[in-house]
């Protein structure tokens, strides 16, 4: 009776071994493919997510490669709907060359208003990425957008300089007063030959020469200038020979706008020899100044009486931005500089 009763319990327990046995054998090939479902899942959102992240580099080298193409485009007066069309078409012309052939005028945006002008660009490069993997669990595309925007900011350090100036107490007149033709960048001898006639000695060095003056007046100043940094000597002397046939070299170079008499203030090319940029000073004593700024004009037509005149513009140039030079205040004088900002 005793060893009837332990065979059926073994039996019972042995029944059960495999029931449990057979049932755990299903619930582990549930959650075996379950697991295989969910890594596969995972695997294809990681796939095409580092492909997105591939994409979006490039996106943002785009960005920045249009933003700074078009910002050397600046500033713009609000009202000048042709050059906007300019910086836009230019801005999206840069994208192109970086392989995004989506970019709309609606994606670029101006702002930031001074006087008049958009001295801000902003570019948004939207893009749609096709999924591979992931269109498994309904992720058919990714959307993503990236921007870059820059600013000018004015020039703190130039090169290429002419020896040539504008006093700071009469740049701020002309332009409190919207004056931008016929400024006096060198004053007439009169009958003298001594004096202060509006040109410096860029290189600091007292008495540098005709053969320098000419130079740095045809060609400009090899070395970059800072503002704020240090003290000039004035040059003396009209020097009316190296003067007449430095800027009649420069204006005569230019060959832009033939049909129209090249490059003015209406009309001109950045890179044009008639533009001069020179600094904006202040005077120390009498026979030293100190540069509190840069400007850029148009050379116009010379005359016999000594004067050299020029039309203001606003640009952007190579340089160093003011804000990253440890001088003190340099003055916006129309000279920029252009660099991505947040």
């Amino acid at each position: 009776m005793y060893y009837e009763s332990r065979i059926e319990k073994e039996s019972s327990m042995k029944h059960l071994f495999n029931y449990l046995k057979k049932n755990e054998e299903g619930s582990t090939i549930i959650i075996v493919a379950f697991s295989v479902t969910l890594l596969t899942i995972i695997a294809a959102l990681i796939i095409d997510l580092g492909i997105a992240y591939y994409k979006t580099a490039e996106v943002e080298n785009a960005a920045d490669a249009a933003a700074l193409a078009a910002g050397q485009l600046l500033p713009v007066k609000v009202s000048d709907t042709n050059t906007i069309t300019i910086v836009k078409n230019r801005a999206i012309e840069y994208a192109e060359k970086n392989g995004m052939m989506n970019m709309q005028f609606n994606n670029i945006e101006l702002f930031n208003e001074v006087g008049g002008m958009y001295t801000q660009l902003k570019i948004n490069i939207p893009i749609q990425i096709e999924t591979s993997f992931a269109k498994i669990i309904g992720v058919k595309t990714l959307n993503i957008t990236r921007s870059a925007t820059v600013k000018i900011t004015p020039c703190g350090k130039v090169a290429d300089v002419v020896p040539l100036s504008i006093d700071k107490t009469k740049m701020d007149y002309y332009l409190a007063n919207n004056q931008s033709t016929h400024l006096a960048l060198k004053f007439g001898g009169g009958a003298g030959t001594q004096g202060a006639f509006g040109a410096i000695d860029l290189d600091g060095v007292k008495g540098g020469g005709a053969n320098d003056y000419y130079s740095w007046l045809a060609f400009g100043f090899t070395g970059q200038l800072s503002a704020g940094e240090q003290l000039f000597p004035v040059e003396t002397g009209t020097m009316a020979g190296p003067t007449n046939n430095a800027l009649t070299l420069r204006y005569n170079e230019c060959n832009h706008y033939q049909s129209s008499g090249g490059c003015t203030i209406d009309h001109f090319n950045p890179n044009c020899p008639r533009i001069v940029k020179a600094p904006v000073i202040e005077y120390d004593s009498k026979h030293y100044v100190q540069i509190r700024g840069f400007a850029a004009f148009i050379l116009e037509p010379l005359t016999d009486s000594g004067y050299i005149y020029g039309s203001f513009i606003k640009m952007v140039v190579p340089g160093v931005p003011s804000e990253i030079i440890n001088v003190g205040d340099v003055m916006d004088y129309g000279l920029y500089n252009v660099k991505l900002s947040n």
